[in-house]
């Protein structure tokens, strides 16, 4: 496979970098913080070598795809992305160079066709948040000025890889002509969470009692993160607070809970957070649980810091037609259409 790959680069490379050009821009734009005020792809190049591919398994197959996953490494030396920032104070460009990346890569062909070569598109993913290490340069400018903007612009530039590119995101690539729009991810539900209370709050206050806060979010873009009021100076803060929040997918999705203790207004103290797979919750019926609000979900030995009472309802979309045939149709007609010019 590595021999094919390497083969077939040189055209892969110019039709991903321009494909992950164009999803980049909108998806680092929602991921901007502190004193970035702008942050515009410039150019994307994956160069002249290839990644390596091991450890290649059949995943499954469909009516309507056929997946595999494999594992990836992948590294490079020059600049690879060029990224003008626009800030409060100077702006500068920011070349990202010397990227190193180690994944398991998830790669699904969809929709099958009864034509050559025997699917529309390839989605490319990755399984979990992939091992990603890169050096930041700054040119055109003195980003001196603003202290810890270099830290600000890898963050940006690590949540919006993991977004956009963590299953189930996917980059949608065309191999044959047609209309792939439904491929892109899009919600398919409302997860609707009623945050009752929590119980046995650990203090972190010298002074005084806890002021906790709960966030709660599906993917991590700031307009998806919904937030609960504080509750001043309690170890055992009820709220009975309702969210709603978008899901994209149920079965590989999950709701992460973080319990906080604000400090000021622009600053608060973790505590403690819990993860439930959507895939637990039956639609339209209502589920009760008690989450223990862990330091770290690698340290499952210790005590909670917490325990939080939530009711979680998942209200899937109607879809009141076949999605396989409608796809199907709409990749089938526009390339007749192209047979036809």
């Amino acid at each position: 496979m590595n021999l094919e790959l390497e083969k077939v680069w040189p055209f892969l490379n110019e039709a991903v970098s321009d494909i992950v050009r164009d999803q980049l821009q909108p998806v680092l734009e929602q991921y901007k913080m502190g004193v970035l005020a702008d942050m515009e792809v410039q150019s994307t190049s994956f160069g002249i070598e290839p990644p390596q591919i091991s450890g290649v398994k059949m995943e499954g197959m469909g009516e309507d795809e056929a997946s595999i996953e494999a594992d990836l490494n992948w590294r490079t030396e020059k600049e690879r992305i060029v990224i003008k920032v626009k800030t409060i104070g100077p702006d500068f460009k920011v070349k990202v160079k010397n990227i190193t990346v180690s994944a398991t890569a998830k790669i699904v062909f969809k929709p099958l066709l009864d034509r050559m070569p025997c699917f529309g598109a390839v989605l490319i993913s990755f399984v979990g948040i992939p091992s990603i290490d890169f050096d930041l340069k700054i040119a055109d400018g003195d980003a001196n000025a603003l202290p810890g903007v270099d830290k600000m612009i890898d963050n940006s530039i690590r949540a919006a890889i993991e977004d956009m590119l963590v299953w189930p995101s996917r980059i949608v690539c065309p191999v044959l002509p047609g209309d792939y729009s439904f491929l892109e991810l899009k919600p398919v539900g409302v997860l609707d969470v009623s945050l009752i209370r929590a119980e046995g709050v650990m203090n972190t206050d010298i002074l005084g009692k806890s002021d906790c806060f709960v966030i709660l979010y599906i993917r991590k873009k700031p307009e998806r993160i919904k937030r609960s009021t504080t509750k001043k100076n309690s170890l055992h803060p009820v709220w009975n607070e309702g969210f709603k929040i978008e899901v994209d997918d149920p079965k590989y999705q999950k709701l992460t809970v973080q319990l906080m203790d604000e400090e000021s207004v622009t600053s608060a103290e973790y505590i403690g957070q819990a993860t439930i797979p959507l895939s637990d919750l039956v639609p339209h019926e209502p589920k009760e649980v008690w989450l223990d609000m862990m330091e770290s979900t690698n340290l499952q030995f210790k005590r909670p810091r917490a325990q939080l009472q939530l009711v979680i309802l998942y209200e899937p979309f109607d879809t009141p037609f076949s999605d396989t045939e409608v796809q199907k149709s709409a990749v089938s007609s526009q390339g007749d259409n192209m047979k036809g010019k």
